[in-house]
């Protein structure tokens, strides 16, 4: 866990999306939801909801 992933999460939640996030952050979407399927490994949890929609 690292600040980085802590702040994808806090983003992801606030704009209620994973692309929203990653432009914020300046880094791909793909990039942002490699980092977030990370976290929620290393915690054993899943943290998000993932939908095309």
């Amino acid at each position: 866990m690292d600040i980085d992933s802590c702040k994808a999460l806090i983003y992801a939640i606030d704009t209620g999306s994973l692309f929203a996030a990653a432009g914020k952050l300046n880094i791909t979407t793909s990039g942002i939801s490699k980092m977030m399927s990370t976290f929620e490994h290393e915690i054993g949890l899943k943290l998000l909801y993932r939908n095309r929609g």
